[in-house]
Protein backbone atom coordinates (compact mmCIF):
# COMPACT_ATOMS: atom_id res chain seq x y z
CA UNK A 1 0.00 0.00 0.00
CA UNK A 2 1.09 3.52 -0.57
CA UNK A 3 0.71 6.45 1.78
CA UNK A 4 -2.50 7.40 0.43
CA UNK A 5 -4.79 4.05 0.77
CA UNK A 6 -3.35 2.96 4.03
CA UNK A 7 -5.05 2.75 7.01
CA UNK A 8 -4.22 5.33 9.57
CA UNK A 9 -2.91 3.57 12.95
CA UNK A 10 -2.72 4.80 16.23
CA UNK A 11 -2.41 8.68 16.93
CA UNK A 12 -2.48 9.79 13.80
CA UNK A 13 -6.60 7.96 13.51
CA UNK A 14 -6.83 9.10 16.90
CA UNK A 15 -6.27 12.59 15.65
CA UNK A 16 -8.70 12.11 12.63
CA UNK A 17 -11.59 11.31 14.18
CA UNK A 18 -11.29 13.82 16.98
CA UNK A 19 -11.34 16.46 14.37
CA UNK A 20 -14.40 14.87 12.64
CA UNK A 21 -16.42 14.96 16.03
CA UNK A 22 -15.29 18.73 16.03
CA UNK A 23 -16.90 19.36 12.66
CA UNK A 24 -19.98 17.58 12.88
CA UNK A 25 -21.48 19.80 15.09
CA UNK A 26 -20.52 22.56 13.12
CA UNK A 27 -22.46 21.26 10.15
CA UNK A 28 -25.14 20.37 11.82
CA UNK A 29 -25.08 24.20 13.83
CA UNK A 30 -25.04 25.63 10.50
CA UNK A 31 -27.95 23.58 8.20
CA UNK A 32 -30.09 24.77 11.51
CA UNK A 33 -29.68 28.07 11.54
CA UNK A 34 -29.95 28.23 7.93
CA UNK A 35 -33.37 26.45 8.23
CA UNK A 36 -34.41 28.71 11.12
CA UNK A 37 -33.61 31.87 9.00
CA UNK A 38 -35.73 30.24 6.11
CA UNK A 39 -38.44 29.79 8.04
CA UNK A 40 -38.45 32.95 9.75
CA UNK A 41 -38.65 34.42 6.01
CA UNK A 42 -41.43 32.13 5.01
CA UNK A 43 -43.38 33.31 8.21
CA UNK A 44 -42.76 36.65 7.23
CA UNK A 45 -43.78 36.53 3.63
CA UNK A 46 -47.17 34.53 5.35
CA UNK A 47 -47.65 37.87 7.59
CA UNK A 48 -47.42 40.11 4.23
CA UNK A 49 -49.88 37.73 2.03
CA UNK A 50 -52.30 38.17 5.15
CA UNK A 51 -52.20 41.68 5.17
CA UNK A 52 -52.14 42.14 1.26
CA UNK A 53 -55.49 40.36 1.45
CA UNK A 54 -56.75 41.91 3.98
CA UNK A 55 -56.13 45.03 2.12
CA UNK A 56 -57.97 43.88 -0.92
CA UNK A 57 -60.85 42.56 1.09
CA UNK A 58 -61.17 46.38 3.07
CA UNK A 59 -60.66 48.11 -0.43
CA UNK A 60 -63.61 46.12 -2.29
CA UNK A 61 -66.20 45.27 1.11
CA UNK A 62 -68.66 48.52 -0.27
CA UNK A 63 -71.78 48.83 1.16
CA UNK A 64 -74.50 48.10 -0.84
CA UNK A 65 -76.45 51.28 -1.91
CA UNK A 66 -79.69 52.46 -1.69
CA UNK A 67 -82.36 51.68 -4.37
CA UNK A 68 -81.78 55.15 -6.08
CA UNK A 69 -80.38 54.73 -9.14
CA UNK A 70 -77.92 57.59 -8.41
CA UNK A 71 -76.55 55.34 -5.75
CA UNK A 72 -76.31 52.24 -8.04
CA UNK A 73 -74.15 53.76 -10.32
CA UNK A 74 -72.03 56.15 -7.82
CA UNK A 75 -71.59 52.77 -6.13
CA UNK A 76 -70.77 51.02 -9.20
CA UNK A 77 -68.10 53.76 -10.30
CA UNK A 78 -66.55 53.01 -7.05
CA UNK A 79 -66.00 49.65 -7.34
CA UNK A 80 -64.79 49.60 -10.90
CA UNK A 81 -61.98 52.39 -9.35
CA UNK A 82 -61.11 50.10 -6.20
CA UNK A 83 -61.03 46.93 -8.38
CA UNK A 84 -58.93 49.23 -11.23
CA UNK A 85 -55.89 50.18 -8.17
CA UNK A 86 -56.38 46.01 -6.96
CA UNK A 87 -55.23 44.90 -10.63
CA UNK A 88 -52.57 47.01 -11.05
CA UNK A 89 -51.38 46.09 -7.79
CA UNK A 90 -51.13 42.70 -8.67
CA UNK A 91 -49.28 43.75 -11.96
CA UNK A 92 -46.81 45.66 -9.85
CA UNK A 93 -46.17 43.06 -7.52
CA UNK A 94 -45.89 40.04 -10.50
CA UNK A 95 -43.65 42.12 -13.27
CA UNK A 96 -41.58 44.03 -11.18
CA UNK A 97 -41.25 42.46 -7.77
CA UNK A 98 -42.88 44.98 -5.98
CA UNK A 99 -42.88 44.42 -2.29
CA UNK A 100 -46.62 43.09 -0.62
CA UNK A 101 -45.88 45.05 2.67
CA UNK A 102 -45.58 48.39 -0.03
CA UNK A 103 -48.33 47.29 -2.44
CA UNK A 104 -50.81 46.87 0.90
CA UNK A 105 -50.30 50.37 1.71
CA UNK A 106 -51.01 51.39 -1.49
CA UNK A 107 -54.18 49.81 -1.84
CA UNK A 108 -55.57 51.17 1.36
CA UNK A 109 -54.43 54.53 0.34
CA UNK A 110 -55.91 54.29 -2.81
CA UNK A 111 -59.84 53.06 -1.07
CA UNK A 112 -59.13 56.24 1.61
CA UNK A 113 -58.81 58.96 -1.05
CA UNK A 114 -62.05 57.49 -2.59
CA UNK A 115 -64.70 57.15 0.31
CA UNK A 116 -68.38 56.01 -0.13
CA UNK A 117 -70.30 59.13 -0.83
CA UNK A 118 -73.86 57.28 -1.77
CA UNK A 119 -76.60 56.44 0.70
CA UNK A 120 -76.03 52.97 1.53
CA UNK A 121 -79.01 50.43 1.98
CA UNK A 122 -80.56 49.92 5.37
CA UNK A 123 -82.97 46.70 6.20
CA UNK A 124 -86.28 47.01 7.26
CA UNK A 125 -85.68 46.26 10.80
CA UNK A 126 -82.41 48.54 11.24
CA UNK A 127 -84.59 51.47 9.67
CA UNK A 128 -85.90 54.45 11.91
CA UNK A 129 -89.40 53.67 12.69
CA UNK A 130 -91.64 56.42 11.01
CA UNK A 131 -94.17 58.08 13.28
CA UNK A 132 -97.54 56.79 12.85
CA UNK A 133 -99.68 59.12 10.38
CA UNK A 134 -102.18 61.88 12.21
CA UNK A 135 -105.54 61.09 11.82
CA UNK A 136 -107.20 63.45 9.45
CA UNK A 137 -109.66 65.34 11.69
CA UNK A 138 -113.36 65.17 9.95
CA UNK A 139 -113.98 68.15 7.68
CA UNK A 140 -117.62 68.61 8.21
CA UNK A 141 -120.01 68.38 5.22
CA UNK A 142 -120.95 71.63 3.90
CA UNK A 143 -124.07 70.42 2.02
CA UNK A 144 -125.58 69.96 5.91
CA UNK A 145 -127.39 71.88 7.82
CA UNK A 146 -126.13 72.75 11.36
CA UNK A 147 -129.34 70.75 12.99
CA UNK A 148 -128.50 67.55 10.27
CA UNK A 149 -124.84 67.69 11.16
CA UNK A 150 -125.96 67.05 14.86
CA UNK A 151 -128.30 64.47 13.71
CA UNK A 152 -125.88 62.46 11.85
CA UNK A 153 -123.16 62.62 14.50
CA UNK A 154 -125.89 61.29 16.99
CA UNK A 155 -127.18 58.59 14.76
CA UNK A 156 -123.57 57.85 14.66
CA UNK A 157 -123.11 58.10 18.27
CA UNK A 158 -126.04 55.38 19.53
CA UNK A 159 -126.37 53.87 16.13
CA UNK A 160 -129.84 51.38 15.65
CA UNK A 161 -132.82 52.06 14.53
CA UNK A 162 -134.08 56.03 13.96
CA UNK A 163 -137.49 57.02 12.34
CA UNK A 164 -138.49 60.60 11.62
CA UNK A 165 -140.53 60.22 15.25
CA UNK A 166 -137.56 59.65 16.89
CA UNK A 167 -135.78 62.47 15.25
CA UNK A 168 -138.40 64.82 15.77
CA UNK A 169 -138.39 64.11 19.89
CA UNK A 170 -134.22 64.78 19.27
CA UNK A 171 -134.90 68.21 18.19
CA UNK A 172 -137.42 68.91 20.42
CA UNK A 173 -135.61 68.11 23.40
CA UNK A 174 -132.32 69.98 21.65
CA UNK A 175 -131.80 73.50 20.63
CA UNK A 176 -134.60 72.49 17.65
CA UNK A 177 -137.66 72.67 19.62
CA UNK A 178 -139.43 74.48 16.23
CA UNK A 179 -138.67 71.96 14.10
CA UNK A 180 -141.75 69.61 12.98
CA UNK A 181 -142.16 66.01 12.07
CA UNK A 182 -142.48 66.60 8.60
CA UNK A 183 -138.58 68.03 8.82
CA UNK A 184 -137.43 65.66 10.42
CA UNK A 185 -138.19 63.41 7.87
CA UNK A 186 -137.15 65.22 5.19
CA UNK A 187 -133.75 65.66 7.02
CA UNK A 188 -133.25 61.55 7.38
CA UNK A 189 -134.07 61.52 3.37
CA UNK A 190 -131.22 64.22 2.60
CA UNK A 191 -128.58 62.30 4.85
CA UNK A 192 -129.71 59.18 3.08
CA UNK A 193 -129.72 60.69 -0.45
CA UNK A 194 -126.31 61.77 0.84
CA UNK A 195 -125.09 58.17 1.38
CA UNK A 196 -124.62 58.31 5.21
CA UNK A 197 -128.13 56.47 5.89
CA UNK A 198 -130.28 53.43 4.11
CA UNK A 199 -134.13 53.07 4.32
CA UNK A 200 -135.91 50.11 5.66
CA UNK A 201 -139.15 48.87 6.30
CA UNK A 202 -142.44 49.63 4.69
CA UNK A 203 -143.58 53.28 4.08
CA UNK A 204 -145.76 53.46 7.64
CA UNK A 205 -142.84 52.08 9.16
CA UNK A 206 -139.58 53.38 7.74
CA UNK A 207 -136.78 53.57 9.59
CA UNK A 208 -132.92 54.62 8.73
CA UNK A 209 -129.52 52.62 9.63
CA UNK A 210 -126.40 54.19 9.23
CA UNK A 211 -125.17 53.22 5.93
CA UNK A 212 -121.52 52.60 6.97
CA UNK A 213 -122.90 49.72 9.51
CA UNK A 214 -125.22 47.99 7.33
CA UNK A 215 -126.74 46.06 10.25
CA UNK A 216 -129.56 46.66 12.83
CA UNK A 217 -128.09 47.23 16.87
CA UNK A 218 -131.17 49.03 17.72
Amino acid sequence: MNDITEPLHGYAADEVRDQLRAGIPAVVQTVIDTQAAELRTLRAEAVQHRDLLAAIAESLDVPLPSIATRDELVCRGLLSSRASRVVSAARLILAKGHSLDGTAQWIRRGAANTPVTYTPWVQAEEREPEPPAAEPEPVPDTSLKPRQVQLLARIRATGGRWSAGMVHVFYRDGEHRSVQRGTARRDLERLTALGHLTTHGPQDGRYYLLADRGVDRG
